[in-house]
């Protein structure tokens, strides 16, 4: 009886401690509410010893408030930075597209002037308005110590047929010895199977060009009595029938075995050629040939 007794007084006194602690509560609570609301109302009127204490208090609470938020201040700072790298960085492989970019289009603008120039200089190279012509780009050249032919882009497609004649910017390049549909393979002067007949110096004294491999063909049948002089020019004469008269090939120029010719053409770095379109009687023969021949071929398959 007792001990619960004891229980029960105990009890009751945690009842009464609760319920004093509860009131305590409410009633600061309330303080509080009249603290502040008796502020607010001084604050509405202005009442000077509440600004002054407020600026006071600000004054205090600054220093502590200026330290408290300096970390939050520097990681504001480090992302702004952050941001701003980042920023860079894609300004950065901006420009270097841009840059990749510029260089492409100024290697195209420089490969279309070159293109441009050699146009141009294939145009002033034509200039006899009575030859149509095709221009093509070399894309082979075959070289061997026997054999000098180039390859161009341009063929029966284009109106090309075997015998015209090939020039480029600077002269005379040699002649079509075969044709495909959209390709021609071209003899150069050079190879050893070439004869152009030519005329030499202004008194037009008449000769054989022999190719023999070297970059430098052979004049040959020069008349005894025609006088031939180092630095003559040398043209096509069209005595073959193949060929047009007056196509420059290049200069005499003298050697132990007799009389050599330097080409206008560098012959190793040829871009472009045209086709020059002439009517000649020899090219009837050429081609009426070469038709039958095929219609041969194409019979006994």
């Amino acid at each position: 009886m007792a001990g619960i007794v004891l229980a029960q007084d105990g009890f009751a006194r945690d009842r009464r401690n609760g319920r004093a602690v509860s009131i305590l509560h409410v009633a600061i609570l309330v303080a509080l509410m009249f603290v502040s609301s008796v502020l607010m109302i001084l604050e509405r009127v202005d009442y000077k010893p509440i600004h002054n204490f407020r600026t006071v208090t600000f004054d205090l609470i600054s220093p502590v408030l200026e330290q408290a938020s300096a970390p939050a201040l520097y990681v504001q700072h480090i992302r702004r930075q952050v941001n701003g790298y980042m920023d860079l960085y894609a300004e950065l492989e901006r420009s270097k597209a841009e840059n990749q970019q510029m260089k492409q289009w100024q290697w195209r603008a420089q490969q279309l002037e070159t293109e441009t120039r050699e146009y141009r200089k294939l145009l002033m190279a034509v200039d006899d308005s009575s030859y149509g012509f095709a221009t093509g780009r070399v894309i082979a050249d075959g070289r061997s110590p026997f054999v000098r032919t180039a390859l161009i882009n341009i063929g029966r497609a284009q109106g090309v047929i075997n015998g015209y004649a090939v020039v480029n910017s600077d002269g005379f390049v040699g002649h079509v010895l075969e044709t495909g549909e959209h390709s021609a393979r071209v003899l150069l002067f050079i190879d050893i199977n070439s004869r152009i007949p030519v005329e030499i110096g202004s008194t037009m004294v008449r000769a054989i060009m022999r190719g023999d491999g070297d970059s430098h063909p052979v004049v040959e049948f020069v008349p005894s009595d025609k006088l031939v002089a180092v630095g003559d020019e040398v043209l096509t004469s069209g005595q073959d029938g193949l060929l047009p008269r007056g196509l420059p090939i290049g200069r005499i120029v003298r050697s132990d075995s007799g009389f050599r010719v330097v080409p206008r053409v560098d012959l190793n770095q040829l871009d472009f050629a045209s086709v020059l379109f002439h009517a000649a009687p020899g090219l009837e023969l050429i081609n009426s040939a070469t038709a039958s021949a095929d219609v041969s071929a194409l019979r006994q398959k």
